[in-house]
């Protein structure tokens, strides 16, 4: 157990809390990835209780106010998130043979909250932007650019003119690239969000450029900082993030794209069935 849960746990447990502020911090630590994003009203509407309660509570906690209770949860949220206190917890949870149905379950899980979070509308908004746009920049950093690289394949396949970028340093190169208006940023950060995606969100906020982002959260400020946000959980099980429910959704909005863009993609898929190819497959 990390440090954090365990001097909550203790908290707790030394608190004389009634059932209905029982319930409310239950609630808050089942929907740590959110309350780490929200102000004290706002964790007070997500519990259905007052701001007044919600500081009573951090009090009874031994806290001397919502802002040192805050810090504890942000603690938390990074022991839940950073790949090796999710390898040392996998390891000593003792059921190591599980691994198969442990990382199957949780991609389950990450499915069913994606569809959950698909909104028609935003969908099909966000495609329209993406065909309509003059170019697609799509930008990423270490484990998001998995969903990159897809990103990029669909954009050559659907033959929209598009640049990438990831990486250290990708905010700069972003900057100084020829986007303007009229064009389309895609930016693709999950979790505690890179200062370099934020950095090109608001420089595309700033200059008039479309942004997109996908993330695995609706509270997080990169959701908040974009035109249009796409939600898909990233939530591993065993050691590591697991990008299982944002391909899917890439893979839906790329199919949205191609619905918009029927003519284009017509001719793109023609031109390249009848290139030579006997080279290339075996039937």
């Amino acid at each position: 157990m990390g440090d954090s849960k365990r001097v909550l746990n203790e908290r707790i447990l030394a608190a004389d809390l009634t059932t209905s502020e029982s319930q409310a911090v239950e609630l808050i630590l089942n929907n740590v990835d959110k309350a780490v994003f929200f102000s004290a009203t706002q964790v007070a509407d997500m519990c259905g209780l007052s701001p007044t309660s919600i500081t009573r509570i951090v009090q009874k906690l031994g806290y001397q106010k919502y802002s040192d209770f805050k810090k504890e949860i942000e603690l938390l949220y990074r022991e839940q998130i950073t790949p090796k206190d999710m390898f040392d917890n996998f390891l000593n949870s003792g059921i190591k043979s599980e691994v198969i149905q442990q990382s199957i379950q949780q991609d389950y899980e990450n499915l069913r909250a994606m569809e959950d979070n698909l909104d028609e509308d935003t969908l099909k908004a966000v495609a329209e932007k993406i065909a309509k746009a003059d170019k697609v920049f799509i930008i990423g950093m270490f484990g998001s650019e998995i969903v990159v690289k897809s990103l990029e394949f669909y954009c050559w396949r659907l033959g929209k003119e598009h640049e990438c970028f990831t990486g250290i340093g990708l905010s700069k190169k972003f900057i100084f690239s020829d986007a303007e208006p009229g064009d389309v940023l895609i930016a693709i950060s999950n979790q505690r969000i890179l200062k370099e995606i934020m950095e090109s969100v608001e420089f595309a906020n700033e200059n008039g450029i479309m942004t997109i982002t996908i993330t695995d959260n609706f509270t997080n400020p990169l959701a908040n900082k974009a035109d249009y946000a796409l939600v898909a959980p990233v939530k591993g099980k065993v050691f590591d993030y697991t990008h299982t429910a944002t391909l899917a959704l890439v893979d839906i909005l790329c199919n949205m794209i191609a619905s918009e863009m029927k003519d284009e993609v017509r001719e793109k898929l023609r031109e390249s069935r009848v290139t030579k190819s006997d080279d290339l497959f075996c039937v």
